[in-house]
């Protein structure tokens, strides 16, 4: 069912990445197929790291890697446009930060420029214009100590950390970043849950610093829709 839902989302972003006009590029050369690729050769789930490759299927030497990932993630289900100038795609991409969803959508274009994210919570790409601060502090979703924390904005170059009792200050972030999204390592008595993310909305004012408030972390997200 979750593959099936994912398969109808990337049929509808190819139809709306179809319309993009790229009529001065030249198109996609023919006989040449996408693929996906894992890269690192590793058995280890968590290292592995994948790829999009393009290859001649008439001369399966000839490859080319449109994609440079060089951290552990997740890519699949690449699917062209109609004019074969685009791939969607999903994966758990985010600047190398893991992602507050499951899987998201992207696309690229057939010469491996214009990467972008279609869905979720990423941080693929930086916001342009002026700039303010964000501060706020990170806690558990439940009673648990913070280590490894780290907070991003959207389109901010840059991230922060959390001191010994979650706060934190990012600085940059740009005037139109909507929100504010915090990962960690939460360890209680058990030793877990783990990994835990969260996010809070954001209006942000260049020149001023903004409170995000308190961001409590949870050990789980569903894919983004």
């Amino acid at each position: 069912m979750k593959r099936w839902i994912t398969g109808m989302l990337l049929a509808i972003m190819v139809l709306a990445i179809g319309r993009d006009s790229i009529a001065q590029r030249p198109g996609l050369p023919p006989g040449l197929m996408a693929f996906v690729h894992e890269d690192s050769g590793s058995r280890d789930p968590a290292r592995k790291l994948f790829n999009l490759w393009l290859m001649d299927v008439q001369n399966p030497a000839e490859r080319r890697r449109l994609t440079n990932f060089a951290f552990s993630l997740r890519l699949q289900d690449p699917v062209w446009s109609k004019d074969y100038r685009q791939l969607a795609f999903s994966g758990d991409f985010n600047n190398g930060l893991r992602s507050l969803e499951e899987m998201s959508l992207y696309a690229i274009r057939f010469d491996g420029t214009n990467l972008r994210q279609l869905t979720g919570f990423g941080v693929l790409g930086q916001l342009p214009g002026p700039t303010g601060t964000v501060t706020g502090r990170v806690v558990p979703g439940q009673n648990g100590t913070l280590s490894g924390c780290i907070v991003s904005a959207q389109g901010a170059a840059q991230t922060a950390s959390c001191d010994a009792d979650g706060r934190f200050v990012l600085n940059n972030v740009p005037r139109d970043a909507i929100w504010v999204r915090a990962q960690a390592t939460v360890n209680d008595s058990l030793g877990g849950p783990g990994l835990s993310m969260g996010f809070a909305r954001i209006t942000v004012r260049p020149g001023q610093t903004i409170n995000a408030g308190t961001i409590t972390l949870q050990p789980t997200f569903s894919k983004s829709i």
